[in-house]
């Protein structure tokens, strides 16, 4: 049975290798921009994001714990 069939998603680091695997793809096999999402929960998430494919990340489930997260990454970045 499908895990969405009750309505609802999944999200967070349950699906982050998945997501990673979609990003390579879709960087592969595609010229679009492309954000990805899924997992990230710290700056080491954001560079494997970005190291696979992606042009930027989306920061989701992390912000219901620690909604400064993404202020903090950034402040990494620069």
């Amino acid at each position: 049975k499908s895990p969405l069939s009750f309505g609802g998603g999944i999200s967070g680091s349950v699906i982050k290798q998945y997501a990673l695997e979609q990003v390579a793809w879709f960087a592969k096999n595609c010229k679009l921009p492309i954000i990805g999402g899924g997992g990230i929960s710290n700056i080491h998430d954001v560079e494997e994001f970005l190291e696979g494919g992606a042009s930027a990340v989306s920061i989701g489930s992390a912000h219901i714990m620690r909604p400064w997260i993404s202020t903090k990454m950034v402040n990494m970045f620069y």
